[in-house]
């Protein structure tokens, strides 16, 4: 199976009851730049989402585990990664030493699994990449961006990455007759938000003057007036 899923899991009870923010959420734009360069049809261990647990594993628990039936894997970290982690002193920090469990934990499973020189160098080049834009990243999805020659508008739909919001996608409206002036901006969801948006948002049209964004089942997610 390709990798569509990248997440760090810690334990939530706990992390609740100590007034903490999930880890869950804390790495989520991390994991998501990483898939964003590793690239769409990236295959590594066959699984479709792979988990990086940041919680002290028991003695009778294996490192890594590879679920093929479910096209998942689990990777626990070492404990005095763990506690490098949890000693971060800035948030700056935090984001360095989870992206670097990100690439050691992907390296680990390429070599278990023999992956080719390709697989490896994908993984070292996402790592340098993710941190080269100091863990943010914002792109424009052009299947779902749309004219409407009517209005002479162009709706541009944007995905955001970064530690305050998560991941949030926006739309930007701008006026072609008018030298591409921006008439419309605008968050589709509120930050901070840690939604797979690829899954929420895919495809779009121009409905007379609305702007309308729809989901897998063709349901209307966000509908735009102008």
């Amino acid at each position: 199976m390709i990798l569509r899923f990248l997440d760090f899991e810690r334990d939530h009870r706990q992390e609740k009851l100590n007034g903490e923010k999930l880890v869950y959420c804390k790495g989520f734009h991390i994991a998501q730049m990483y898939l964003y360069f590793l690239g769409k049809k990236f295959i590594l261990d066959g699984s479709e989402k792979i988990t990086v647990f940041v919680k002290y594993k028991k003695e009778d628990e294996e490192k890594y585990v590879n679920f093929d039936y479910f096209g998942v894997s689990w990777y626990y970290l070492e404990n005095e990664e763990i506690d490098a982690y949890l000693n971060a002193k800035s948030n700056e920090e935090a984001d360095l030493i989870l992206c670097g469990y990100l690439r050691n934990t992907l390296l680990d499973i390429a070599r278990k699994n023999e992956c080719s020189r390709e697989i490896i160098d994908k993984i070292n080049y996402a790592y340098d990449m993710v941190v080269k834009n100091n863990f943010t990243l914002s792109y424009e999805i052009s299947k779902l961006s749309k004219t409407n020659r009517t209005l002479g508008y162009r709706a541009l739909v944007f995905r955001n990455m970064n530690r305050d919001i998560g991941e949030v996608w926006s739309v930007k409206v701008i006026d072609k007759k008018n030298n591409d002036k921006v008439v419309y901006e605008e968050y589709l969801n509120k930050p901070p938000s840690y939604i797979y948006g690829s899954y929420c948002y895919r495809s779009s049209r121009w409905e007379d003057n609305c702007f309308v964004l729809f989901n897998d089942e063709k349901k209307v997610q966000t509908s735009l007036k102008f």
